[in-house]
């Protein structure tokens, strides 16, 4: 009996530890700048390209993302400036 229990732990482990390590999440973060200003564009669209997740920049630029891993294709968008 004490066996079968041990077993069956192992197999639930088994089964949940690969999704639990496949959906770990890497940090992406930054400061979007105004070239001619250098400042920080508050309301930027930060999205992980060809998906719809997604961020946007705080008052002074900042933003973070988490990322499925690296190198990830990011866009960035905001009325009034060009891509």
């Amino acid at each position: 009996m004490r066996t079968l229990v041990r077993l069956c732990a192992l197999m639930v482990l088994a089964y949940f530890l690969p999704n639990t390590i496949a959906a770990q999440q890497l940090p992406f973060k930054g400061i979007v700048k105004n070239s001619e200003t250098n400042e920080g564009i508050p309301a930027v669209s930060i999205q992980i390209t060809g998906t719809m997740r997604g961020t946007y920049s705080r008052a002074n630029g900042e933003f973070e993302l988490a990322v499925p891993q690296y190198p990830v294709g990011i866009t960035f968008s905001s009325i009034g400036y060009e891509s």
